[in-house]
């Protein structure tokens, strides 16, 4: 879980800027800033890394981001939108001639469905398929000593989590440990930021109580916008072979601004017509 994809940071810190903590200073307008997003695994099977930058602009509950350098669906050059707290998301990618893409194309998800038919696929699997996740633990350390990054007051806050889970396919059961431990650098300086994939105001939960709880600890341990966050994963298998991810994440250029109403625009002409699954298929 403390594996951060710049996708999932984005979700989860979207400020609502509207409404600051008591005490807090005024939310700005809008912010704008660039990140680099880095992993670097090493397998039983081999190391593998990857990258990803881009730019984004946030302000009430909006948000878009633009993939410099993307991975996988998301493609270098594509965008992402959501204008209503990340609720629904939009995927847009341009017209590529070279790739086959006379036309652009825009695929939207309402994340909260989309988290529903996985979890009751999952569920579907019952009897085949068993999941549990046992001996979870969430242990916050934070740093009384501020810093400074990117010329901001930030705090360092450490979490380490921990879980057991325990699979059962057609009787065979295997058990997997995994032990991660990240280190978040947050400023309020923006506010209060919200986290609403995480905290109380989302029904995003993902059925088990242990992981739900590891979720929540989680949410109530941060505040703030993360300006660099950098995580160690280990999980280890029934067999005893352990796979570890380094990852980090680092923005770049924060501004306070008043975000354009056009930036969150979707384009005319674009097909709408196929779902973001057949364009992972299909890039």
């Amino acid at each position: 879980m403390a594996k951060h994809s710049i996708l999932l940071v984005l979700l989860a810190v979207l400020p609502s800027l509207g409404a600051s903590g008591k005490g807090a200073p005024p939310p700005p307008a809008g912010l704008t800033f660039r990140f680099v997003d880095k992993s670097e695994s090493t397998t039983p099977h081999g190391p593998s890394a990857r990258e990803i930058r881009g730019r984004v602009a946030i302000d009430h509950g909006r948000f878009r981001v633009d993939f410099e350098r993307g991975l996988g669906l998301i493609q270098d050059g594509c965008w992402m939108i959501s204008t209503d707290g990340g609720k629904t998301v939009s995927f847009v990618r341009p017209p590529d001639v070279e790739k086959g893409r006379a036309k652009g194309t825009i695929a939207q998800i309402d994340v909260d469905e989309t988290l529903k038919a996985a979890g009751e696929v999952i569920e579907g699997m019952g009897g085949v398929v068993g999941f549990k996740t046992t001996n979870p633990k969430v242990v916050v350390n934070v740093d009384p000593m501020p810093v400074k990054i990117l010329g901001y007051k930030a705090r360092k806050t450490t979490l380490e989590i921990s879980y057991s889970l325990v699979t059962n396919i057609q009787g065979i059961t295997h058990t997997t440990k995994t032990r991660s431990v990240t280190d978040y650098w947050t400023t309020d300086v923006f506010g209060d930021l919200k986290i609403p994939l995480l905290d109380g105001r989302t029904s995003l939960r993902t059925g088990q109580e242990a992981v739900d709880k590891l979720l929540e600890a989680q949410a109530k341990a941060l505040r703030g916008l993360p300006l660099k966050m950098k995580s160690r994963t280990d999980v280890t298998d029934s067999n005893g072979k352990t796979a570890s991810t380094d990852a980090s994440l680092q923005l770049i250029d924060v501004k306070e601004v008043d975000v354009p109403e056009a930036t969150y625009s979707l384009p005319d002409g674009y097909d709408t017509s196929r779902p973001l699954s057949v364009l992972a298929l299909n890039p």
